[in-house]
């Protein structure tokens, strides 16, 4: 019975132990990049120069904090999201900024076709050689960008 006991002691015991680090795992905070500075700073149409041009040094720029600036092609406001489209009327390409949930009022009063400046970490991008859909470079953890 001593044996059974402690048997069922140290299965308890390893249960907790894989409980709490399973906990930690799924609820580590995420970074807050608003005050952070970026590592490069670029206008809506040097960093489609990039996409098309050198995408070498633009995967270099994956997962860092990036500053880019121009003109709002749309902006889609969902319930607990907003999505910000950089771009302009001459081009099918864009920059997708998912903002970040933190920083969601900053964005209410903005309009299409207002000029800002945001940064956010790039996650991936596309390149468009066939169909006509244009270039997209796409960024999360958005926020305003002070430069």
């Amino acid at each position: 019975m001593k044996k059974s006991i402690k048997l069922i002691l140290a299965a308890t015991v390893l249960a907790i132990i894989v409980a709490f680090i399973g906990f930690k795992f799924v609820n580590k905070p995420v970074n807050d990049y608003a005050e952070k500075e970026v590592n490069a700073n670029f206008h809506f149409a040097q960093i489609m120069d990039k996409v098309s041009n050198d995408t070498a040094s633009l995967s270099e720029l994956k997962d860092k904090l990036v500053g880019i600036d121009g003109n709002i092609k749309s902006i889609k406001n969902e319930a607990d999201a907003i999505t910000i489209e950089l771009g302009d009327s001459n081009t099918m390409s864009s920059v997708i900024c998912q903002i970040d949930k933190r920083y969601t009022k900053d964005f209410n009063q903005l309009k299409t076709g207002e000029y800002i400046a945001l940064k956010g970490i790039i996650t991936g991008y596309t390149i468009d050689t066939d169909l006509g859909f244009g270039n997209t470079v796409e960024m999360n953890y958005c926020t305003k960008n002070s430069k």
